[in-house]
């Protein structure tokens, strides 16, 4: 039996991914955080052989940012799902734990948080980041 993508895993994902790699907000005034999502979105593409994450006829008009979101919000496929939350967590992991980026305070302390919540997110969920169920 395949997993059914819940659309309240989608939800907590997209909220945690928002206030840790930026907001659209933070994604216009902060280069570092487009290229962290252009980074994102251009790995997916390419592991899926696209050049659109949701469909041949959505327009993002150059904003990874809103691609990924309706990436989590539609993916029915559950590998393409996990890799873009593996690389949502390499990107928390590698990026938001600089002290430039966003300048927030600890960053590493909040990068790990997050992290926390991200697993205990999937795990709410019962969403195994290794198999199909």
């Amino acid at each position: 039996m395949a997993y059914q993508i819940t659309e309240s895993l989608r939800i907590g994902i997209e909220e945690i991914m928002l206030k840790t790699l930026g907001n659209e907000q933070q994604f216009r005034d902060h280069e570092t955080v487009r290229r962290v999502y252009d980074r994102i979105v251009h790995t997916l593409q390419t592991d899926m052989e696209r050049s659109n994450l949701v469909g041949a006829g959505t327009r993002h008009e150059g904003k990874s940012i809103n691609e990924l979101r309706e990436f989590l919000t539609y993916q029915q496929h559950v590998d393409y799902f996990r890799k873009g939350i593996r690389l949502i967590y390499q990107a928390i992991d590698e990026t938001s734990r600089s002290q430039g980026y966003l300048c927030r305070d600890d960053p590493s302390d909040y990068a790990d948080f997050r992290i926390y919540c991200l697993n205990r997110t999937l795990a709410e969920h019962e969403f195994d980041m290794n198999t199909d169920r």
